[in-house]
């Protein structure tokens, strides 16, 4: 072989490996991303229908793409397309962002309800009680945040929101008005607690609430809710359906943040894959004014216990906590993207053993089965102490409240939720807790 055809055969060798590594480069993208993605996350992996079509895509691509590179003549034509396609793709997927996003607004709606709780319902709990949602869509009063010398934002579910206690005796607002007493500044504590939310709205909330880097403190009460879902044997789709339900009035797409692989976040995956009852939530419970549903779930709490009563905590607790875990660190790296500081609280509830008589016929909660006080209290625990583990590794405060907080009707009118006296011992252990933090001597 002349030097004139060894050089022509090494030119095209190296012609080919160009674009059979042009080819491949796709490829090796998409499997270093997932790798990125199990490596920062941690999290337990579950096949799903989009996971199997994503799979398949990538057979056919290599299948075709190798059939057709291996002829040199239709490698530019096919990489031409092929990038083409993958360029489409990219602008529409950034287009469906840009568009979706922009109908986020708020946590709630701004206005004022009125509740009347039936009487003798719920311990501690009586009278008129008034909800009132500021134009944040917040509950709290009227403020701009930037005319106050510290804004505190408490974000968590029912037991923050505090649905039948009156505004100035739900926790948030007493600590609000201690504060500004014991401080001698202009302090605002916002409310925006839900029922049923869980680590995954308050990370979604914290990370798309258009108001949050006006705020320097986020309190976060958390665990039951994460319990409670994680026990349910439908966890992916309440993980798939969070982020929609935590802004009123939008359509947010449900791209989960904390998910382990790139494409689960994609909002084309959402537009293709989302069902088409996704409106019908049958988890969610209808709350009256009146508190009837709470004796409803009592009831059905009380009948399912004598067939289905459960004694042990659940056999696989320890994935459970595994998954709560990684929840937990996505939503306290949340916040430090975000500029605010985050202020854990562990879950009081009223579970103990022994529990007397006329308490246990006051709880209800439940999801598909009814498990005994022994067992909600060692797993009540668990969660508790997961995330007391998960600040101290990540030196983010942690305040006990679950040990601070008596077990009775006095502090609790269910399995976990304050009346107006629980409200004030709540308010008063964080009262505590921010004047000996901020409080600088004269």
């Amino acid at each position: 072989m002349s030097v004139d055809e060894a050089i022509d055969a090494g030119g095209g060798r190296l012609k080919a490996g160009v674009a059979w590594g042009i080819f491949l480069l796709p490829i090796l993208i998409h499997f270093a991303l997932l790798l990125l993605g199990a490596m920062i996350t941690e999290s337990v992996f579950e096949l799903t229908g989009l996971d199997l079509f994503v799979y398949g895509l990538t057979l056919v691509y290599l299948i075709i793409g190798g059939w057709v590179m291996a002829k040199p003549c239709r490698r530019p034509k096919f990489l031409l397309l092929a990038y083409s396609t993958f360029a489409s793709l990219f602008v529409l997927e950034y287009a469906l962002r840009a568009t979706l996003d922009a109908e986020v607004v708020l946590p709630m709606v701004p206005g004022r309800t009125i509740l009347t709780p039936k009487k003798g319902l719920m311990a501690g709990i009586e009278g008129r009680v008034q909800f009132t949602v500021n134009s944040l869509g917040l509950r709290g009063r009227e403020t701009e945040p930037e005319s106050n010398d510290i804004n505190i934002l408490a974000v968590g579910g029912s037991t923050t929101e505090c649905l039948y206690v009156t505004d100035e005796q739900s926790w948030p607002w007493v600590l609000e008005t201690q504060l500004s007493k014991s401080l001698d500044k202009k302090v605002f504590v916002a409310n925006a607690g839900k029922s049923g939310h869980f680590t995954l709205h308050h990370d979604y909330l914290i990370r798309h609430y258009r108001h949050i880097r006006q705020f320097d403190y986020v309190l976060l009460m958390v665990g039951i809710n994460d319990m409670f879902k994680m026990l349910h044997r439908n966890y992916r789709r309440s993980v798939e359906r969070a982020p929609k339900q935590v802004f009123e009035g939008a359509h947010v797409p449900p791209h989960i943040a904390t998910s382990d692989l790139y494409y689960r976040r994609s909002y084309m995956a959402y537009l293709l894959t989302r069902p088409k009852d996704e409106e019908i939530d049958d988890e969610n419970i209808v709350q009256d004014e009146s508190g009837a549903w709470i004796a409803d779930l009592r009831k059905a709490r009380e009948k399912m216990l004598k067939t289905q009563r459960l004694v042990k905590p659940y056999q696989r607790l320890s994935k459970l906590l595994k998954v709560y875990r990684v929840n937990l660190k996505q939503l306290i790296q949340t916040c430090r993207d975000q500029g605010v500081e985050p202020v854990f609280m562990t879950q009081p509830t009223i579970y103990r053993s022994p529990l007397p008589r006329e308490i246990h016929h006051m709880l209800w909660l439940f999801h598909g089965n009814a498990y005994s006080v022994e067992a909600l209290e060692v797993m009540m625990r668990a969660y508790n102490d997961t995330l007391t583990n998960v600040c101290k590794d990540e030196k983010v405060v942690c305040i006990d409240m679950a040990t601070k907080i008596e077990k009775d009707l006095g502090s609790f009118y269910d399995d976990c939720h304050f009346n107006p006296s629980g409200c004030q011992r709540v308010a008063n252990v964080l009262e505590d807790y921010f004047v000996n933090r901020l409080k600088r001597p004269d």
